[in-house]
């Protein structure tokens, strides 16, 4: 958990240099997804199961565009207010509910 969280931590702190850097939001968002999907497609393998229908399919796309589009304002958030207001508005909703009677 620990190094989890170091790691969480370090991956901030280098998506806001890349970022202030000069990096545009969505340039960033799709190096990362691209990047992180083809991790996941060599290591879950999911053209060896049972085909998807095609509602599945619509379904899978507008999950991913919603994805996007979440990941395209987290990161202009992060490029905005720094790698520390990032992670507490990240766990905002933790600290409201643990205040909450």
């Amino acid at each position: 958990l620990v190094a989890s969280k170091l790691l969480r931590g370090l991956a901030l702190l280098a998506g806001y240099r890349v970022l202030s850097g000069g990096m545009s939001t969505v340039h960033f968002a799709w190096a990362t997804l691209t990047i992180a999907s083809a991790f996941l497609l060599l290591t879950q393998h999911p053209w060896a199961g049972k085909p998807l229908t095609t509602a599945l399919h619509v379904k899978a796309l507008i999950q991913s565009v919603l994805l996007e589009v979440s990941f395209i304002c987290w990161a202009g958030g992060l490029l905005r207010c720094g790698p520390a207001t990032t992670v507490m508005l990240e766990y905002s909703e933790v600290i409201l509910l643990r205040t909450a009677p």
